[in-house]
């Protein structure tokens, strides 16, 4: 669920249970992986670069299109082993799955990630076709052009 790339989701550690009482222990998988590269051919991190431990519920469902069953597996393992899940607004911001620490808050930014990713998951285009199309653009350039944009 960190970062964006699903490459590096799934090579996540997994938590263990905890071994003291500060929090879960993490147990750390060495790979000989090939190079990954991003879309514009950059190399990717090492997995090891994302040392924090912290991750994003929100991420996973932006992985539904490509990963759907690591994805959901993401989804279920913080809210069942850390309480990532909020019955009343949705999932939390974040969690440190090397610390157990569960962010205090439930963003708007979040939820509407995960509305548009499950739209995309439910109804594949369904958002990208208005952009496509010439009736956006011509709807909002006027709107766009009473803003000021500056520095």
């Amino acid at each position: 669920m960190a970062g964006g790339a699903s490459d590096i989701t799934r090579a996540a550690p997994r938590p263990v249970p905890p071994a003291s009482p500060a929090g879960p222990a993490v147990r750390r998988e060495a790979r000989v992986r090939p190079a990954r590269r991003t879309t514009h051919g950059a190399p990717l991190p090492d997995p090891a670069a994302f040392t924090n431990g912290v991750v994003t519920p929100h991420a996973s469902f932006l992985a539904l299109p490509y990963a759907p069953g690591e994805a959901v597996a993401n989804l279920l393992a913080p809210a069942r082993d850390f309480g990532a899940y909020d019955e009343g607004y949705g999932f939390r911001d974040s969690v440190n799955v090397s610390t157990g620490r569960v962010s205090d808050f439930v963003l708007a930014l979040d939820q509407g990630m995960i509305a548009a990713a499950l739209a995309q998951a439910l109804r594949p285009g369904l958002l990208q076709r208005p952009f496509r199309t010439g009736g956006f653009r011509s709807r909002v350039r006027p709107l766009l052009t009473r803003e000021r944009f500056s520095i």
